[in-house]
This record gives C-alpha cells, sequence and structure tokens, in this order.
C-alpha cells in the first residue's frame, strides 16, 4: 500500500517538474497547383463550287472572302487550370479565332471561365462559363488534335455555334457493377451573339436547359442528351420579317384564287421570330479499340421559327497504322418541313386586275423576300469525305482531307448563304497543323 502510494507521488512531481509541452504547429495549408497548356491549329481550306460557295466553319463565323482560306479553321488557344483548397478548381480559356466582325462581345472570345468544386468522388458543382454537354466532342470542339478531322462535322455542329454557357451545372458519376462509368449532367445557361445569315445578321439571345446521360467502359462511350432552350431573335427594324406580314395579310384578304391566299397565310405566318421554344435531343457513339475508330452522332431539333427543325447525323470510320489514320466520313442534315414557295407568276396575274400592275409588282415582291427569309432558317445538305491524319509527335499531327458537298435548294446549310434553286456541288479540300502544348 505504502509502496503504491510513494510511486503515485513519484509519478505526480515528475508531472509537475516537467516543462510544459508545446502543442504541434498546424499544418502548411496545400499549396496551390497552377497548370498552363494550350493549343494551336494552322488551317488552309479550298472550295471549288460551281455556285461560288464560300465556306464558313460555323454559324456565327462569316463566309471566307475568296476561294482560298486559311482563317476558318486556325486558332490559337490557352487554358490555365488551378487546383484550390477545399476541393475547388478554376479554369481559364481564351481563344483566337474567326468570330463574327459585327459582334461586340469580346467575351465572347473567352471559352472557358468556371469554378468547380468536387466535394467527392461522385459530385462537381460549376458555376460561369462552360461546355454545355450537347456533342461528344462539346469539351474539346476547338482542340482539332483531340479528333481524327480537320474539324467538327459541320452537318452536326456548325449550325449550333454556341461552345459555351454563362450559367451552372452539376455532374454526379458513379461505376456500375460491369465496370462502367456513367456521368448524369445537367446545366442551366445562356449565351448572346451574332449570326451572319445574308444581310440580316441577327443578334441571338439563347437560354438554354440541358441533360444529358454517358456511359464509358473500356473503348465505346455513349451519350444522350436533351435540350430545351428559348431564343430571342433580333434584327435591325428595316430587316425585322414582321414588316412583310402586313402585305402578306393584305393578298390574303383579296378575292384571288385559293393558291395565292393559302402561299400567303402561310407565309404570314411563318414569319414571326417570336417562337422562342426550340427543342433538342442528340445521340452519340464513340468507339476506339485497336486500330479502330468510330464516330457518329445523330440529332434532332423541333420547334422555334418554321425551317428550324431538322434532323443531323454523321458516321465516321477510320483505321489506325503506325502513325497514320485513315478515315471516312457521311453525314447529312435535312429539313423537317418542306420549303416555303409562291408561284410569282400567278401572283402578279391575280393582283393585276385588283390593284393595279405596280401594286400588283410590290405584293408579288414581298412575297418573293418572305420566301427568301422563311428559306434562310433551313438546312438541307449531304457530305463525303476522306482524309489522312499523320501523327508526327505526341503533340502534333498533319491532317488532309477532301469533302464532297451536295446542297439542297431553298436552304442555307452550313455556308451561310442561301442556296436558291438547282443544285449546287461543292468540294472542299483542307490541309492542317494541329498542336499542344
Amino acid at each position: 500500500m505504502l509502496g503504491g502510494w510513494m510511486a503515485c507521488r513519484t509519478a505526480w512531481a515528475l508531472a509537475e517538474s516537467a516543462p510544459p509541452t508545446n502543442p504541434p504547429p498546424p499544418p502548411d495549408p496545400p499549396a496551390v497547383e497552377w497548370r498552363l497548356s494550350g493549343f494551336a491549329t494552322l488551317g488552309l481550306q479550298h472550295v471549288d463550287s460551281n455556285a461560288g460557295l464560300r465556306f464558313a466553319r460555323q454559324a456565327n463565323a462569316p463566309r471566307a472572302s475568296g476561294a482560298t482560306d486559311l482563317g476558318a479553321d486556325s486558332r490559337l488557344g490557352l487554358q490555365l487550370e488551378a487546383n484550390l483548397p477545399h476541393n475547388l478548381e478554376a479554369v481559364g480559356q481564351v481563344v483566337a479565332k474567326r468570330l463574327d466582325r459585327d459582334d461586340p462581345r469580346l467575351g465572347n472570345r473567352l471559352e472557358l471561365g468556371y469554378l468547380a468544386w468536387h466535394p467527392d468522388d461522385h459530385w462537381r458543382l460549376r458555376v460561369g462559363r462552360y461546355a454545355p454537354d450537347l456533342f461528344l466532342l462539346a469539351e474539346y470542339r476547338n482542340v482539332g488534335f483531340a479528333y481524327p478531322w480537320v474539324r467538327p462535322n459541320t452537318e452536326v455542329y456548325a449550325w449550333l455555334p454556341i461552345s459555351s454557357l454563362d450559367g451552372a451545372d452539376v455532374r454526379y458519376q458513379w461505376m456500375s457493377d460491369d465496370d462502367a462509368l456513367w456521368r448524369l449532367r445537367g446545366s442551366v445557361g445562356e449565351w448572346r451573339g451574332t449570326l451572319p445569315v445574308i444581310e440580316a445578321n441577327p443578334h441571338l439571345h439563347h437560354r438554354q436547359r440541358t441533360v444529358s446521360l454517358t456511359r464509358e467502359a473500356g473503348p465505346l462511350t455513349l451519350r444522350a442528351s436533351y435540350t430545351h432552350s428559348t431564343n430571342i431573335v433580333t434584327v435591325a427594324p428595316a430587316l425585322d420579317p414582321a414588316q412583310l406580314m402586313a402585305p402578306l395579310a393584305q393578298v390574303a384578304s383579296l378575292p384571288l384564287s385559293p393558291q395565292v391566299q393559302q402561299e400567303a397565310l402561310t407565309l404570314r405566318n411563318a414569319l414571326p421570330l417570336d417562337r422562342p421554344h426550340l427543342h433538342y435531343a442528340g445521340l452519340g457513339l464513340l468507339y476506339e479499340g485497336g486500330p479502330w475508330l468510330v464516330h457518329a452522332e445523330l440529332t434532332r431539333t423541333k420547334g422555334g421559327q418554321a425551317g428550324v427543325a431538322t434532323g443531323r447525323g454523321y458516321a465516321s470510320l477510320g483505321w489506325r497504322t503506325g502513325a497514320f489514320t485513315w478515315f471516312g466520313t457521311v453525314s447529312r442534315s435535312h429539313a423537317l418541313s418542306a420549303p416555303a414557295r409562291l408561284d410569282a407568276a400567278r401572283w402578279q396575274a391575280d393582283l393585276t386586275p385588283l390593284v393595279g400592275p405596280q401594286a400588283a409588282a410590290a405584293l408579288t415582291g414581298a412575297g418573293v423576300l418572305a420566301t427568301r427569309v422563311v428559306n434562310i432558317r433551313r438546312s438541307e445538305q449531304r457530305v463525303y469525305g476522306l482524309g489522312l491524319r499523320w501523327d508526327v509527335g505526341n503533340q502534333a499531327a498533319i491532317k488532309l482531307q477532301v469533302d464532297r458537298y451536295h446542297l439542297g435548294a431553298q436552304a442555307t446549310s452550313g455556308w451561310n448563304l442561301q442556296v436558291m434553286d438547282g443544285t449546287p456541288r461543292a468540294t472542299q479540300l483542307s490541309l492542317a497543323w494541329d498542336q499542344v502544348f
């Protein structure tokens, strides 16, 4: 008993006489990790056409000034990434490329600028300017080194030039029992820009809500996406299609033949720009296994202004051998509505006895112009392409591509130029150097 008491007293005395122990210093905050990268494409393309067609890579780019052009595919991009504390990530990307010279929004040169939060391995939330998950190449459509062709397929990609939105998106990903990675993503955002269609140069305010589902398993990636968007289109008052509605209503009210009355009513109903709701659905397939590469996408749009509803798609097959990749592509855009038409001679003949030759000519001219305005929104085109990619290193590639275009009448297609009649053809030869760094 005494021994135990003495042992306790000794331990207590030693504890009291020992110098105080300082608490361990707090750990250093994690360092911010920065990464700078970039990409560049130098592209040359030449178009030989029986209709004087000039190429435009996408809907918000002006047409080339001549048959041979160095600016449509050329671009330079820089991206800065920062891994921040608390599972945060910041990304900014600026791309110098040909845009509509009448677009006053210099901010459209900023492709990406967002802050992302990764609370765990499943969730990611982004706020700022991000790439909407519409296409297979949505995240890297400007990075030519990332795909075999000189440019993403114009039938599917060119009509919707929106490569980034201002808003927010959330992604949830998980692994299934068969070792497939699934990603479910939803986003809301908006875009403003100019579409240099003919001489109207309409300005577009695009608001978009998108949901997508992606499955990745080995070399195969499958993606489905759906978008509902509202589009507010504005043009100069003198070019507003609404200016044509009054003369068309006048024609429809006159005692004319049923054919002329029906044509006038159809045009009048198709003109307004105040039909904002557009629905888009897309399916994509990507396979990169062994020497074979397969890319395919199908999209469909409905709603919006008359002529916008369109089915689009492409399929591309590639084969790698060493540093070379051979590929072929077939694609099509097909308007889901018939073109607007009118019989100008019949209009003139029916109107002249009622309003006189001069007024008849003016009303007929308004009908012809309305037909052209409505058909601007249509896309009708078939394309066949062959090409070769040569990887000259781990970070550079040279590409050669030949495309043959068959354009439909009464449509604008991917040339930002309306084809009135006939069956124009065009052959495009493209050469590109792609680099990442």
